[in-house]
């Protein structure tokens, strides 16, 4: 059986294209923040679909902060010159550190008050899902059920949005001005070397 998935259509709009190297990190991250955004502002306009949504809406949310703080990672990385390491795991508290480590020595007069504040909601949002499973599934591999915390019953999507979006824009921007950084190195050393 030949399905043909993932082709072009006739339908232009439909084509979506597929980059290679650097650029596909932003388009993933964006991207899942975009969606969230879409599912966020349905449930504004719409006044419904909310409790179908909140999983889906958070864990896009989530997914975005995780590969920022990946493209941090990657980016700080290559730029400092630091030895080798991939990003690992979905676990947004200790990419966080590995993130900080990073912003810090890159800008090392910037406000720790930033990182802080930023620190707490990424703290807030592993807490509630250390792994990445909690909006995704209802049970794990072996039938134990992914709980939320007591007490939390009814979640505003409204602000989990407003307040993970803003930790997401520092996150980008951050990622953003190391990628710049590296693309800028990388033309250099390219023009030296030929």
């Amino acid at each position: 059986m030949n399905l043909e998935i993932y082709k072009p259509g006739t339908e232009y709009w439909f084509n979506a294209k597929i980059p290679r190297g650097t650029a596909l990190w932003t388009l993933l991250s964006d991207g899942y923040k975009m969606a969230a955004d879409i599912l966020v502002k349905h449930v504004e306009d719409t006044h419904s679909n909310q409790d179908y949504l909140v999983h889906p809406i958070n864990f896009l949310l989530r997914h975005s902060i995780e590969l920022y703080l990946k493209q941090i990672i990657y980016f700080g990385t290559e730029l400092l010159s630091h030895s080798e390491r991939q990003p690992k795991g979905h676990n947004v508290l200790n990419l966080w550190k590995e993130a900080r480590i990073i912003l810090e020595e890159r800008w090392p007069d910037g406000d720790r008050n930033v990182l802080e504040k930023h620190e707490k909601v990424l703290s807030e949002i592993n807490a509630m899902d250390p792994s990445s499973q909690t909006f995704r599934y209802h049970i794990d591999s072996k039938l134990k059920s992914y709980l939320l915390p007591d007490g939390c019953t009814l979640i505003s999507i409204k602000n989990m949005a407003i307040i993970i979006s803003e930790t997401g824009e520092f996150l980008e921007n951050c990622a953003y001005g190391l990628q710049c950084e590296l693309d800028e190195v990388m033309s250099n050393y390219e023009y030296i070397t030929e």
